[in-house]
């Protein structure tokens, strides 16, 4: 089938394919506690990295440890990125991307800091990081059958500034702009599942103590 893919992964390149609906902070917190129990170490690093810095999960997941640098007494990291969506569209061939928040610096910096520099970001498949998205899902009740929750871009907020998702079109900011009403959908989740979230969310904080030890 890689031949099958190759030509998936083209046609993506070249075609991007529809937008997804931004997730909720507090949603990715709690996925994030959550997984942080599960010793998923490194798919909270992955996470942390889609959300903040507004990039693909999936360009994040071809990354290592190398085009992960940490900048020194400014809690900023920053992501290289060699093989991305609009690749075949622009004359650059390397894109980077910020991550400023400084609690996820330092939840980045724990998971990642001795992790040897060839090593990928996310040690297993695409597959792998998406099939524990949707265990974490299930395990905290957030089931919307009318709005599927995906890993594609993690945060909806962040279309505001067009250099930081790294987008060059008008028309395709305004196509995340007009998701950004997503951003309610917990709304419609039963009060006991919105509660667990809201505790989970306020835990998140405790995770830049945590010592995982290798992701």
């Amino acid at each position: 089938m890689k031949e099958a893919w190759d030509l998936v992964s083209r046609r993506e390149i070249s075609e991007p394919t529809q937008h997804r609906p931004p997730v909720p902070e507090g949603l990715v917190f709690a996925m994030c506690v959550l997984a942080w129990q599960l010793n998923w170490f490194s798919w909270v690093g992955s996470t942390l990295l889609s959300f903040y810095g507004a990039g693909l999960i999936g360009e994040i997941l071809r990354c290592s440890r190398g085009d992960l640098p940490f900048g020194e007494m400014t809690h900023t990291a920053f992501l290289k990125f060699r093989r991305f969506k609009s690749l075949g569209r622009q004359p650059s061939k390397i894109q980077h991307m910020k991550v400023q928040d400084v609690q996820a610096v330092r939840v980045l910096e724990i998971i990642y800091r001795d992790l040897a520099s060839e090593a990928m970001l996310y040690g297993a498949s695409p597959a792998v990081f998406r099939r524990r998205w949707d265990d974490l899902l299930h395990l905290l009740g957030v089931e919307l059958p009318h709005i599927r929750l995906t890993p594609g871009v993690l945060r909806g907020g962040s279309a505001v500034l067009l250099w930081e998702m790294r987008l060059r079109q008008q028309s395709t900011l305004e196509s995340y702009l007009q998701e950004t009403g997503a951003i309610g959908i917990l709304r419609d989740l039963p009060r006991d599942v919105r509660s667990r979230l809201s505790t989970l969310k306020e835990m998140f904080r405790f995770l830049r103590f945590g010592s995982p030890g290798a992701p």
